[in-house]
């Protein structure tokens, strides 16, 4: 009878999957380089206000790369590829998880040499646009493959839910890794990979901030 359980236990045992190991995650950001003080930024009430906003929500969204209970949400997650040509379109979910995580961002700068180093790097400028337009899908920032800057409008940064922006700024990365969506709406838009990552990211983002 043991030798029956423990083979039942074995046979068991071989169709359980082993999760993966995701690597520690790391942000490194310009907040200390000034950027900040762009003239072409908008002030959020000061300088001093602006950058702990910043810092605030590029430190989310390392907490948040680093948490569990999202990892296993991100290996869950089905992606839609909208994009004809995207080189990404034969990724599994899992692959695209390994490749967010590898962040081996694409960029053409001095003394940069793309690598696996599991950290963003989050070069990031609020541009001035005082009030949002009109339409109900507004573009509230931009960033791009082979794009050394994330930017955010002003009027969107300075808003409510600060979870939402460290969404925002998890979708405009996920580009400098290579990720696209079509720049229309659409109805599966959303299931692209910086979509739907920004989104898994915002959901779990409230746990690594201050109520407002």
């Amino acid at each position: 009878m043991r030798f029956l359980m423990l083979m039942l236990a074995m046979l068991l045992s071989s169709f359980v999957r082993e999760e993966p190991a995701f690597p520690v995650f790391k942000v490194e950001s310009n907040m200390d380089e000034g950027q900040y003080n762009n003239s072409q930024i908008h002030p959020m009430n000061n300088p001093v206000d602006r950058k702990k906003r910043m810092e605030l929500i590029v430190k989310a969204f390392e907490s948040v790369m680093n948490d569990k209970d999202f990892q296993k949400e991100l290996l869950q997650q089905k992606f839609v590829y909208d994009v004809d040509d995207d080189p990404n379109k034969k990724l599994t979910t899992a692959e695209v998880a390994e490749k967010i995580y590898a962040a081996v961002e694409s960029y053409t700068k001095e003394g940069y040499e793309p690598k696996v180093d599991n950290t963003a790097n989050i070069y990031w400028d609020i541009k001035r646009r005082p009030h949002r337009p009109d339409g109900d899908h507004a573009t509230l920032g931009y960033g791009f493959s082979g794009g050394y800057t994330i930017y955010t409008y002003s009027w969107y940064f300075r808003g409510k839910d600060i979870d939402e922006r460290v969404g925002h700024l998890a979708h405009e990365w996920s580009h400098k890794l290579g990720f696209r969506h079509r720049s229309d709406f659409h109805k599966t838009r959303d299931e692209t990979v910086p979509y739907a990552f920004g989104y898994l990211v915002r959901k779990h983002a409230k746990k690594y901030l201050p109520e407002e």
